[in-house]
């Protein structure tokens, strides 16, 4: 039979190999003869697999180890780097935290903060400083709501407002409109503030601003825009004001009113004789002495020199105006004791009714003022009326 090796004898087979693997023998017949055929894999091929296996074991091993090298590496890397991430994270939250705690410990605002349980969790310096509590003094809403609204209709009219501006804000996400109140500190003290809230997480932030000075100044400009500098009687703007409410309410409730218009006699003469800054005291004193004969309702204004206005906005018959405007003209009649100085002066008074002299506030003064003159024509110290023929005697003169 053909082997592949011509080199070899003829069937030198390999018995000694106990590896069965690679070796066969088969009986096949052919043109009536029985062959055996035996076939075996050469030496060669046993080195080559033997040769190739150790280089592949050792290869393998190799990688392996180069792989489970490389995992445990990175593993080891990745767990160093967290580390270093994780201890930067740390240290920059720690430098936020102490640069956010003094901002707010120096912050001019008084700040705190409270939980969703309605626990102060923290208030800062300026909050201690402007109303005197520590966390101690109210360490909930409801006791600060206590200590600082302690006048029960205030307190729950005051707490029911912001708490609705809570949970609404609570529902859409944003920040409450700023909501003013009064504030009683720990030393009993009251202070006017701003309060601003929002919700950041679950904290709720509050930060008050004292306003009570600034509400103080806008108060004292309100005031003097609409009232006399030396007497601190109202002045005309805020008289028409008053005089146009008293007319509206007349009309409605039909009944009657009365302005006064008040003139002084000697006036021009005190300033000649003892100097404007006597005549200014003599005119405090003459708004003293008129507010004194009136009622806490009528007004009492000074629209210029010694010109005065009074408004009764209510009056029962005419009578009672009459009576008041005699009043005022007796006392501005008795003698004023100015810097040792005894002045006698009096007074010249127009008066006029709503409707009967006038519908209208500028109608109403104007005829006072003829009144008033007509008066002082008949040499003043009087009370006169008005009456239509005053007009065109006033008209006449002029």
């Amino acid at each position: 039979m053909y082997d592949s090796d011509a080199s070899r004898e003829r069937f030198p087979f390999d018995n000694k190999r106990e590896d069965n693997t690679h070796r066969s023998t088969q009986q096949i017949e052919i043109a009536g003869h029985r062959w055996t055929v035996f076939t075996q894999a050469s030496q060669s091929f046993y080195d080559r697999i033997e040769n190739n296996g150790a280089d592949l074991v050792l290869i393998s091993g190799t990688l392996g180890s180069c792989l489970s090298g490389l995992i445990l590496w990175l593993l080891i890397d990745g767990r160093v780097r967290a580390q270093k991430i994780a201890q930067e994270m740390t240290r920059q939250y720690r430098e936020t935290e102490t640069t956010l705690q003094a901002i707010l410990d120096s912050s001019a605002v008084a700040v705190g903060w409270a939980n969703q349980r309605g626990e102060i969790e923290y208030v800062n310096p300026e909050f201690i400083s402007m109303f005197g509590y520590t966390t101690r003094d109210i360490p909930s809403l409801t006791q600060w709501h206590t200590r600082a609204y302690p006048d029960n209709d205030y307190r729950n009219r005051i707490v029911a407002e912001w708490e609705a501006e809570v949970e609404q804000s609570r529902a859409s996400g944003s920040h409450m409109p700023p909501f003013e109140s009064l504030i009683t500190c720990k030393n009993n003290t009251t202070k006017q503030v701003q309060l601003l809230s929002s919700w950041a997480g679950s904290k709720l932030l509050l930060n008050f601003t004292d306003i009570t000075e600034l509400k103080r100044a806008q108060e004292l400009s309100a005031h003097m825009a609409q009232h006399d500098h030396l007497t601190g009687l109202p002045n005309r703007m805020l008289f028409a004001d008053r005089i146009e409410q008293a007319i509206s309410l007349a009309k409605r409730d039909q009944h009657h009113l009365a302005v006064l218009f008040v003139d002084l006699d000697k006036f021009k003469s005190v300033n000649d004789q003892l100097g404007h800054e006597v005549g200014d005291l003599l005119l405090q004193e003459v708004a003293k002495r008129m507010q004194d004969c009136i009622r806490e309702s009528d007004t009492v204004a000074r629209i210029g020199g010694d010109e005065f206005l009074v408004l009764l906005p209510v009056i029962n018959q005419t009578n009672d105006a009459v009576l008041t405007a005699e009043k005022i003209r007796f006392v501005l009649n008795s003698p004023f004791i100015i810097t040792g100085h005894s002045i006698e002066n009096s007074s010249s008074i127009g008066l006029t009714f709503y409707p009967d002299h006038g519908k209208n506030q500028s109608s109403l003064i104007r005829n006072a003022d003829i009144a008033m003159y007509t008066a002082k024509q008949n040499g003043g110290n009087s009370v006169v009326t008005f009456n239509s023929k005053m007009i065109n005697k006033h008209e006449s003169m002029d």
